[in-house]
């Protein structure tokens, strides 16, 4: 009885999965009935003018229908298209698309700028500054990931070329010691050229006063008061140089500071030649009794 009772169970489950199975191949079938297929070939019919092209969207009349009281769903979708697009853009020859030139395209900068302008500072907030953020981010990670692939790729490459420079400076450390105080001191020129340039134009100057009496009488000048600060005797940004030489308490050092401050102001604002090839025998009488 019990067999009889499995027997039964198996006939009707598999009765049941055929039917399933039938009902299931029909829905199919009517399903694939009520589906519409359009094909798009890109050239008669295309998804974004549906076979206008930019001709005719740009012709005034509008496309027409093969029966105007029955309108196929093809040519509606075509009118709607036409419609849309010239809705938005004006894509005749005259259009504004086609003309903006000089401050009418300036203008659509302007606009873009102050779209900009409102976007990021007046609506500024925390939605805002999370996208800046993950921006930020990925900017960052896409970098390290380039970095890392660059020196993954090339890693061997540099191993190799440090190998052979420890080789080399190995086998002649002279050498290498050599090139490198060398770059050393044309870094160091390089970094001071500017200076190294004006302090020799001065000593060139100071050298041939009567080329440029004047600039010559105020390096001279400077030179004086330099070492003249050196034995205690400072100058005053508020002094004139008369001034300067009243100040100083030295009688035999006043008298040679005054006769240089008369060849300087002569030189300086004179023009005076001789006055200016003086100066550098005057120093040297100022600065005798230093030695």
């Amino acid at each position: 009885m019990l067999r009889i009772a499995r027997l039964a169970t198996t006939c009707l489950t598999s009765a049941s999965v055929v039917a399933l199975a039938v009902v299931i191949a029909n829905t199919r079938a009517v399903a694939d009935e009520d589906v519409l297929h359009t094909h798009y070939d890109g050239v008669t019919n295309d998804l974004l003018t549906a076979g206008l092209g930019r001709t005719g969207l740009g012709l005034a009349t509008p496309p027409g229908f093969a029966d105007p009281l029955h309108p196929t769903a093809e040519e509606l979708r075509r009118l709607a298209i036409y419609n849309n697009y010239r809705a938005l853009v004006d894509p005749t020859p005259g259009g504004d698309l086609e003309t903006r030139m000089g401050w009418s395209r300036l203008s659509l900068y302007i606009d873009a700028a102050a779209s900009f302008w409102r976007e990021w500072v007046i609506n500024y907030d925390v939605t805002h500054q999370q996208t800046l953020g993950e921006g930020a981010n990925q900017t960052r990670r896409r970098l390290y990931n380039d970095l890392r692939q660059w020196y993954s790729r090339n890693y061997q490459a540099l191993l190799e070329s440090a190998r052979r420079t420890h080789q080399r400076i190995t086998h002649s450390p002279g050498r290498w010691i050599a090139g490198s105080l060398a770059v050393m001191g044309l870094l160091i020129i390089l970094m001071n050229l500017r200076p190294i340039i004006r302090a020799l134009a001065n000593r060139r100057l100071r050298a041939h006063p009567d080329r440029a009496p004047r600039e010559s009488a105020a390096l001279w000048y400077d030179q004086m008061l330099r070492r003249l600060a050196r034995r205690g005797w400072r100058k005053s940004p508020g002094q004139t140089p008369h001034d300067f030489v009243e100040a100083i308490r030295e009688p035999v050092l006043q008298k040679k500071v005054a006769t240089f401050t008369r060849a300087y102001e002569s030189a300086r604002f004179g023009q005076s030649v001789d006055d200016a090839r003086a100066l550098p025998e005057l120093f040297e009488e100022i600065t005798a009794g230093e030695r």
